[in-house]
Parts: C-alpha cells; sequence; structure tokens
C-alpha cells in the first residue's frame, strides 16, 4: 500500500471534481501567417561610431495562468512572457481548428489525433513582428498548436508535437514561430499531451517576441540597442507596420493620415552626455516618420511625432530632445509615411546639439552674486575677441577660449566683483571679460590661471563697478583638443560681502520722546514715478511737534544727542526751507509737523500721499555730490522736536532708514 501526500491527492480528486477554466491570442485581420520565421542577419553602416548593435528580447516575468479547458473557456493572455499552465484535470477536446492536417500531430502509433489532454489560452500581441511559442523548457512529451483568432471558431494556422528547440533538446517539447503578427492580434493556444498516457501536471508556456521581417529590430519588444552620436544606415524596406503608438496616438500619429508609422524598426538608443539632441532623417529620399518615446522597450511613452523636419520639406523628419541626462533611453522608431510609401535604405542621424549660449550673440542671462554650473559639452569655439585678439587672446598663442560659453552679467550694486572657477584644480579654464552684453562688447580682459591654481582655475577681478552695468562673460577652455570638455563651477562674489539689501531699517528702536513712544520709519517704500524713487513716512511721533529729513551718505554714528541718537554720519544734508531757498528747489523742503496720530506730514506738500515725503533726485548740500544715481547708498533720520525730563524744549531722532536706489 502506499500513500499520496497531501497535493497529490488535491490533484486526484480535482481530476474528477474541479472546475475548468482556460486561455488565447488576436489579429486585426485574418492572414496566413503559418510559416516560421527564418531570420538572417542585418547589416549596419555605422559610419560613425554611433552605436554597438544588440538584439534585445522583451523578458516578462513568470505569470501563473491556468489554462482553459476548452476553446470557449480559454485564459487570456497577452505579450511575452512565460505561463505557467496546469493539465492535471483536463479533459480532451478534441480541438484541430479546422485543420487536421495540420492541427492533428500527434503521431499516436500513425494516428492522427489532436493533443490529450489539452488546455487553452487566448494571446493578445502587445507588438509587432514575428512571435515564438515553445515549451523548450519542459521535458514532458507535449503538443502545442497555434489558432488565428480569440474563441472555438479560430482557425489552425500551425502544429508541433517536437522539434525546433536546438541543438541538445530532446524531441519532446515543441516550438511553433508566426511571423507578419501586428500589435493587437489573437490567437488561440492549445497546449497537450503527445498520448492518452502521456499525462503530467504543469509546464511552461513561453512567448518571445523574435524580429520580424525587416530584422531583428522589428518590433519594440527586439529594439537594437545603439548609442552614442553619428548615423547609421537602416533598410525597412521588408519591415511590417506594428501600429505602436507608444500609448498616446494623437503625438505618436503626427502624419496627415493619422497613421503610426509604417514599416517601422526600433533603436533603444542610451545618451552617452547630458544636453540638448536632434534625430533627424535628413538624407532620406523618400517620406519617413519618426516617433521618439521615453523608455527602451514596449512600456516606453510617446514624447515627439514627427513625419516633416526642416532639411527637406515634407520628406525628412526631425526630433528635438532638450533636458537629456546621460544614460537616458528613449525607444526610436522609423518607419515610412504610408504602406504604399518608398522605403530605405537611408540614414538615420543623432546629434548633440551645443548649448543655447554657445554664441555671444545667445549669451545666457545672470545678475548678481552666482554660481553658475559650467559644462561646455558640445560647445563649439566661437573665436570671439571682442576687437582685441591680444589682451582677450591670451589663451598662450594669442587664442582665445576653446569650446566657450557666453553669459550677460550686469552689477546689482556698485563694487569690485570677483569671477572664478576656484578651487577646481582639474579643469583648464579661460575667463574674458568685455563691456557690454552681446557681440558688440569689447575685450577688457582675460586670465587662464588664478591664486588658487596657476595652471588650471581661471580668476578676473572688476572693479569699481557701477550699479546696472552690463558685461559679457566668456569662459571656455584652454586645450584645443576635441575630446577636453570643462565641467567646473563659476563663481561671481562681490569684494566686502553682498549687496545691501534696497531698504533696510536701523538703528531701531531709536529713543522714546516725551509721549512714551519712538519715531519710526518702517512704513518708508519705493515708490516708482517720484523723484528719486523714495517716499519716507514716519510715525508714532509726538502730535504736533515738527521735524525734517536729514541725509547721509554713511550710517555708522552712534552719537547720543539731545534725547535720541544720531545715527547718520557727518557731513550730511538736511531738507529744510534754508537749503530749498539756497538751491532754488522747492522740492528739497520736507519741513512738517506730526498730526494728532502721529503721522508726519510736510507743509510744503513734497508728497504725492499726502503724508511723508518724496525724495527728490536732487541732494541738500552736505553730503554731495549734489544728486542720486542708480546704485546709490543712502541713510535718512527724522529731526523733530521733543521735550526733556523736566518739560523743557528739546529734539530727539527717528530711527535710520538705509536704502540702495536702483
Amino acid at each position: 500500500m502506499f500513500e499520496l501526500d497531501p497535493i497529490a491527492w488535491i490533484l486526484v480528486v480535482s481530476r474528477f471534481l474541479g472546475p475548468r477554466t482556460g486561455y488565447v491570442w488576436v489579429p486585426h485581420s485574418r492572414r496566413p501567417l503559418r510559416t516560421a520565421l527564418s531570420r538572417s542577419g542585418t547589416s549596419m553602416d555605422l559610419r560613425n561610431p554611433l552605436v554597438t548593435p544588440l538584439v534585445g528580447l522583451a523578458l516578462v516575468s513568470t505569470a501563473f495562468a491556468q489554462g482553459g479547458d476548452n476553446c470557449s473557456i480559454a485564459t487570456p493572455i497577452s505579450g511575452p512572457g512565460a505561463y505557467t499552465y496546469v493539465n492535471a484535470t483536463a479533459t480532451t477536446s478534441g480541438f484541430n481548428g479546422g485543420n487536421p492536417a495540420e492541427c492533428d500531430t500527434a503521431d499516436n502509433q500513425g494516428l492522427a489525433t489532436p493533443p490529450w489532454y489539452d488546455v487553452f489560452y487566448v494571446w493578445t500581441a502587445t507588438s509587432g513582428g514575428s512571435h515564438t511559442f515553445d515549451t523548450c523548457s519542459e521535458t514532458n512529451d507535449t503538443v502545442l498548436n497555434l489558432h488565428l483568432g480569440g474563441d472555438c471558431s479560430a482557425v489552425c494556422v500551425d502544429g508541433e508535437d517536437g522539434g525546433d528547440c536546438g541543438a541538445g533538446a530532446q524531441d519532446l517539447s515543441s516550438s511553433v514561430t508566426i511571423a507578419g503578427i501586428t500589435s493587437g492580434d489573437t490567437y488561440l493556444i492549445q497546449i497537450g499531451t503527445w498520448d492518452a498516457a502521456a499525462t503530467f501536471v504543469t509546464g511552461t508556456l513561453n512567448v518571445t517576441a523574435t524580429g520580424g521581417p525587416g530584422g531583428p529590430n522589428d518590433t519594440c519588444a527586439s529594439a537594437t540597442a545603439i548609442t552614442g552620436v553619428g548615423f547609421l544606415t537602416y533598410d525597412n524596406s521588408a519591415a511590417s507596420s506594428t501600429g505602436f503608438d507608444g500609448g498616446d496616438a494623437v503625438t505618436c500619429h503626427p502624419s496627415e493620415n493619422l497613421s503610426a508609422p509604417n514599416r517601422d524598426l526600433f533603436y533603444a538608443w542610451t545618451a552617452p552626455l547630458p544636453g540638448s539632441y536632434r534625430i533627424d532623417t535628413c538624407t532620406s529620399g523618400f517620406d519617413t516618420v519618426l516617433n521618439v518615446h521615453a523608455g527602451g522597450d514596449c512600456s516606453a511613452t510617446c514624447i515627439i511625432g514627427s513625419d516633416i523636419g526642416s532639411c527637406t520639406a515634407n520628406f525628412d523628419a526631425e526630433a528635438l530632445l532638450t533636458g537629456v541626462a546621460a544614460a537616458d533611453v528613449f525607444l526610436i522608431q522609423v518607419g515610412s509615411w504610408s504602406a504604399t510609401a518608398p522605403t530605405g535604405p537611408t540614414d538615420l542621424n543623432i546629434t548633440l546639439l551645443p548649448p543655447p549660449n554657445d554664441t555671444c550673440a545667445t549669451p545666457t542671462l545672470v545678475s548678481g552674486e552666482a554660481t553658475i554650473a559650467i559644462d561646455t559639452t558640445g560647445a563649439f569655439s566661437s573665436g570671439f575677441v571682442g576687437g582685441d585678439a591680444v589682451t582677450c587672446g591670451l589663451a598662450e598663442g594669442a587664442l582665445p577660449p576653446h569650446k566657450d560659453l557666453f553669459y550677460a552679467w550686469s552689477s546689482p550694486c556698485n563694487g569690485e566683483y570677483t569671477f572664478t572657477t576656484c578651487p577646481d584644480l582639474v579643469s583648464d579654464t579661460v575667463i574674458t571679460v568685455y563691456l557690454g552684453s552681446d557681440c558688440a562688447a569689447t575685450c577688457l580682459g582675460a586670465a587662464d590661471d588664478s591664486p588658487c591654481d596657476a595652471m588650471t582655475a581661471a580668476e578676473v577681478v572688476l572693479g569699481p563697478v557701477s550699479v546696472g552695468q552690463e558685461f559679457l562673460i566668456q569662459i571656455g577652455d584652454w586645450s584645443s583638443d576635441p575630446a577636453s570638455t570643462i565641467v567646473t563651477t563659476l563663481e561671481i562674489t562681490r569684494t566686502g560681502g553682498a549687496c545691501p539689501p534696497p531698504f533696510e531699517i536701523q538703528c531701531d528702536p531709536n529713543n522714546d520722546h516725551y509721549l512714551g513712544n519712538d519715531a519710526k520709519l518702517n512704513t518708508s517704500s519705493f515708490a516708482p514715478g517720484i523723484g528719486a524713487g523714495f517716499h519716507l513716512e514716519v510715525t508714532d511721533g509726538p502730535a504736533n511737534q515738527f521735524g525734517f529729513f536729514l541725509v547721509s551718505r554713511g550710517g555708522t554714528n552712534a552719537a547720543q544727542l539731545f534725547q535720541g541718537v544720531l545715527c547718520i554720519d557727518l557731513p550730511f544734508g538736511r531738507y529744510d526751507p534754508n537749503n530749498a531757498m539756497n538751491q532754488g528747489l522747492t522740492e528739497l523742503d520736507s519741513l512738517g509737523a506730526f498730526d494728532g496720530a502721529g503721522v508726519f506730514s510736510t507743509l510744503s506738500g513734497n508728497s504725492t500721499v499726502v503724508t511723508g515725503f518724496d525724495v527728490p533726485v536732487a541732494l541738500p548740500a552736505g553730503p554731495g555730490p549734489g544728486s542720486i544715481v542708480p546704485g546709490d547708498l543712502l541713510y535718512f533720520q527724522l529731526w523733530f522736536r521733543d521735550q526733556d525730563g523736566g518739560g523743557g524744549p528739546s529734539a530727539n531722532f527717528s530711527n535710520m532708514a538705509q536704502v540702495l536706489f536702483p
């Protein structure tokens, strides 16, 4: 007597009681597709080291999908993959797809019979081209039939009960290859055993995209792997039409007939460097379509569709990729505009585009203190010297920087500025500076060394610089070696620290006045269109007391004076009636008083908002020079009447406003 383990008991019982389930595959058109694909090698003319061709086969994880027991309940599967089937409980259907001569292949002692204990799948193609269906990984004696269609009306196209699994394989497994498949086609797959005695429990059905008539890259699942830049010759004359659109029929059906590329081939391209690339068929002599998808296989998503480029009107196709990172992968799909259009051979071209700031006419705009990432990959050598080949072509041999980039920089405030690639000790950079912001800029100076290293980093110092001045900064490679590339950082810094803020309250708070509060300039603000563009406001002052504004070019003083603190430096100017009369400029008069709410207003009405004071362009006598210009840094306080501790007359000051005029 023998014992069965629990799994075996389940299988025995389910053989009689278990439910029956099933499997299938579907085409858009019913074409005679039965012959196995005979693949031949395809030559590629790689006149520039663009690629290393590799044939990629789709790999999909194993799916546990038990086939249905008859053709009416076939289990749905799709695409390439490995599918586990179980026929321990299956019956023998006798189905032969209406073609017993082809699909009754089980050589049962000379008797033609359909597979025993058969299960069924409905398989849907996810890509076009040839596909192989096999049980090559099994040692069971299998029979495999393929029927065109997805149900019991499917028509047998090929049957196999052994062989075609390669050298060393037993004549037990089965393999069938179907050519000319189109994405969306369906097939009914039937798997069983060779005879009634050859029962087995489980096995694996393998589905592999093997390419198409146009070569191994005739499908998205078997795209040829390429990298680099250059051009390669392709021939789509024998390719099938896959219908692949990367999930976006609008973007990737760009042609006038809204169809996907016809007779299409696929390349999985890996970007060698970061930057922007142009992919085109500019040398094509026929009407091409070019689609680019993000990703390297059939899961890639469409990003660009083109059937019209910029080279030969209405024939070439072109795609521009920007912001590409090194090692990014794209699926490139090339084909003809229509099924009847001419075909290859022709070229696919991939070009690394220069950076957008590769010329003096298209500099990148920068301002202020900044840290700029420099990468000269793809840059050309402009030869620009700003009219002075001696001063601005100093790279040892009167040569300007090689593979150079341009930046238009404007100073945010007065001061001295340093442009440096320190502490880079690897990239041998040259920095050149010009007065102006375009190709009309004139040479000021250049450097190919720096305090941190005399052989690599470069440094240029500008100063004194006025606010708003414009300069053209050119940075490139000392070496003329085409393989040399500068990857570094350009630092722009201001001597003495960053620019002051446009408006800042200092000396705050000042001393309280006799009513127990301190006068504040905090609500002052820039006011375009008035005077020098700044408006002074004072709040929280003592009611009914008068005062006027003071101005200076420094703000480091801290003199205790009367009841307050004089914060501005000497010499200072007074916006009072005397200076206004002496200089013949009524706008210099700021004399006024606080109202009952402690808000200051001028008596002369020199304010566009009634309260406060509009700072004029002219300066009162004292701080000099005579007017405010862009970049001036000035300091303001309000002097006003106050009382001392005994109630006697005295004076006080508001806090101080530091203003950087734009």
